[in-house]
């Protein structure tokens, strides 16, 4: 007997006159991409995670690429990737023609602190994604300390981990950014794919709204060479 692992079905069905209220809404105004629901989620995200900004994106995985990209990563460096994480932990690393630098992993299948700070100390990685499984946060202070005094960017893989707290530690509260999954298999599912960054850097922020959307600034110029990922 096959059981599925996912039953968005079952969900349909539980929660469907609020789902085909929202999708009326939404068919109506015609705004089906970057409309005010999606202005909507970024705020509540602001509000959940704590942090300045929140840009919604297509995916945690371009969610990553463009923290890397945004948070000075440039072709060649090397950034350090637990060991035991999904592949979209690392494979954004390589589409930023940068390195990914695996370390093993620690107790309860976190990153391993201490090894991960050596690197850094050592000048070995030129930047540091650090992943909560499960929903499971680490103290990532002293990580993050290590960072700082390095001049190293902290990116957190926050997939699993929305709406986590350890200790009053919020991801996005001691990095770069952080990103969020929206894919219905994570915590806070979809019926589709989708992410976004939570940051409490404006220029982070302001550059990954750029990139999202082919490049484009609020005046509608194209600055850079951008990406189509929009929710």
């Amino acid at each position: 007997m096959k059981i599925p692992f996912m039953r968005l079905d079952r969900q349909f069905e539980q929660h469907k006159d609020t789902i085909m209220t929202i999708c009326e809404r939404v068919f109506s105004h015609g705004k089906v991409l970057q409309g005010p629901e999606i202005d909507a989620l970024e705020a509540k995200l602001c509000e959940v995670m704590r942090t300045k900004n929140a840009v919604a994106v297509g995916s945690a995985t371009d969610a990553l690429f463009f923290a890397l990209l945004t948070s000075g990563v440039q072709p060649g460096d090397k950034v350090a990737v637990p060991t035991m994480t999904f592949v979209a932990s690392a494979s954004p690393v390589i589409r930023a023609n940068a390195k990914p630098v695996f370390v093993d992993s620690g107790k309860n299948f976190q990153p391993d602190i201490t090894k991960t700070i050596d690197l850094v100390n050592a000048g070995e990685v030129q930047a540091v994604i650090a992943v909560h499984l499960f929903g499971q946060l680490f103290d990532i202070k002293p990580l993050a300390d290590a960072c700082r005094s390095n001049n190293v960017p902290l990116i957190e893989d926050a997939a699993q981990a929305i709406g986590a707290n350890l200790n009053d530690q919020i991801p996005g509260s001691h990095s770069s950014a952080a990103s969020l999954s929206f894919d219905p298999m994570k915590v806070a599912g979809a019926f589709g794919s989708g992410g976004a960054i939570v940051t409490n850097d404006d220029e982070i922020a302001k550059r990954i709204r750029q990139l999202r959307y082919h490049g484009r600034d609020d005046s509608r110029i194209y600055r850079e060479l951008g990406y189509n990922s929009q929710m």
